[in-house]
This record gives structure tokens, sequence and C-alpha cells, in this order.
């Protein structure tokens, strides 16, 4: 079967008449939240904007938040096939910098590897006397299935419930299903707030600490959207807007001073699945609490 010329450029238009009705605009199609406590949704959207505010020069862009609620597995599934979805943020590891484009710049400063116990008020005293990882094996923490940080929990020895949806776990802490909730030092004060339990306490006199960026990642042939988003955050990283943005938003606003955190009991852990790609040695991209 053979087109004539002008058929051709007729069903040429039509193929791209969705693209051409938003003129030079870039869009951006982004998850929503999971649910009322996943607070840090908020803030990672919020640096998007940012990054395209520092990148004007690239053109007008918008964000369009998808009706389709996913967990993260299925989620950057369906953005390595450009399904779906533009970007998304998440804890890198090496399997999802094979399948997805990192954008290596640490979106809280590195704070998502700092991470805070979420307990319920009455096990104060007994987490008042762990000091090591093998003092902390003896209760069950609580961590998503497909999170890299799970792995890194597990290896380091400490007995771990895996359910596979963000929503089902500060439940599970509620009704004693675990001990503790490990939650990055960036998302957890947050999410307390919008809890709003006073059964539970953010426990942070003790941190479990091990490198675990969070990034910023986009299909592998998305290089017009990674480009842009990179030189945005480190725009803003330069000129000091990532920060002010860190220190008002309200996310994170209250883990500031990070001084408040120096007397705090540290448990360091390691991350052997950390890439080797990580600029580690960039210390203009990671937050200090020492």
């Amino acid at each position: 079967m053979t087109f004539k010329p002008a058929i051709l450029l007729y069903l040429l238009c039509a193929l791209l008449s969705p693209l051409m009705a938003q003129g030079d605009e870039q869009i951006i199609r982004m998850r929503p939240k999971q649910g009322a406590i996943d607070t840090s949704h908020d803030y990672f959207i919020g640096l998007v904007r940012l990054a395209l505010q520092k990148t004007p020069e690239q053109g007008p862009a918008r964000i369009v938040e998808i009706s389709t609620d996913m967990p993260q597995a299925r989620a950057l599934l369906e953005l390595s096939r450009g399904n779906l979805i533009d970007l998304d943020w998440a804890g890198t590891n090496i399997e999802r910098e094979k399948l997805l484009r990192p954008i290596r710049i640490p979106l809280d400063g590195g704070l998502l590897g700092h991470r805070a116990l979420v307990i319920r008020k009455e096990s104060i005293p007994q987490f008042g006397q762990i000091k090591t990882a093998q003092d902390l094996a003896k209760y069950t923490g609580i961590q998503g299935s497909q999170w890299p940080d799970t792995a890194i929990l597990e290896l380091a020895g400490l007995k771990i419930e895996k359910p596979p949806k963000f929503e089902m776990m500060y439940p599970m802490l509620i009704n004693r299903r675990g001990d503790y909730f490990p939650r990055g030092l960036n998302e957890v004060y947050a999410e307390f707030a919008t809890l709003n339990n006073p059964d539970l306490v953010v426990y942070d006199k003790l941190l479990l600490v091990y490198k675990m960026p969070m990034y910023f990642f986009t299909a592998k042939n998305n290089t017009v959207l990674a480009t842009r988003i990179e030189k945005g955050l480190r725009q803003a990283i330069s000129d000091g807007s990532m920060l002010d943005y860190m220190k008002k938003s309200p996310v994170t606003a209250k883990l500031f001073p990070l001084s408040k955190y120096q007397g705090s009991r540290k448990i360091y852990l390691n991350n052997p699945s950390l890439p080797p790609e990580t600029p580690i040695n960039d210390a203009s991209l990671w937050l200090n609490l020492n």
C-alpha cells in the first residue's frame, strides 16, 4: 500500500496535533500523592518548579500530575518505558541507574540516608539504650518492599517487615506489627505532623546513617528534560536558592538547624548498592550534620 504525499502530510499532522496544541510548552507528567501522609510529594514537585524557573531560556514548561496512583516499582517501570510519567524521584541503586537516567544531584542534601526512627512513645526507654545495629536487631523495623533501604537494613542484620505500599506503614507501627519506622530527616517531621498521633514520636536521638541519595530520574532517552532539570538544580545550588527552599518548605523546615543532631547516637550502615558514579566527593551536593 502506498500513500500520496498529501495524505502522508495529513496523517503526520494528525499524529502531532496534541503536541502542536501545546505550542512550545514542555509538559512534564508526574505521579500523584500516595495518600495524605505522603507530604514529601509537595517538596519534590516544588523542587521541579524551582529547576524550571532557573532555566527560562529553555522555554515554558508545566507540570501535570496524572490521576493514576501506583506504587514506586510500577512508577519507575512506566517511566523507563516512557509511559504515563516523564519524571520521578527515588533513592538510587545500581539497578535503577541501569534502568533509568539518573540526575545525580541529591534532592535533599543526602538526608534521606540520615534516618530518624518513628516509634511508639512507650518505647522511648528501650530505644534510649540502643547503641549498635546488634541492639536494634532485637526489634522489628518497617520499610517498603520496593525500597533500596530495605536491603541495606537487612544486610546489617535487622529484622524488617516489608509492606508493598507506603500508606500501610504507619498503621502497621500503630497496630504493633513493627517497633520502629525509619524515615529520612527530610521527610519525617512533615509526615509526623500530618499523622497527628499522640502515641507516636519522632525519635531523632538515634539515627541510622548511610549514603542514599534521592535523585530525579527520567527515561534513558529523555535527554532534553534530564539536561534541563540538572542545569536548573545546579544553578539553584550555586545561588543558594535550593538551600533556602529547603529551609522554608513546610516539609523540610523543621529539620533545621542541622547542629541539633550533633548529640544524636548514630549507627553507620554500609550500602553495597551505591552506584560507583555517585558524586560523594562533591561537597556542594551534601549537607553535613557534623
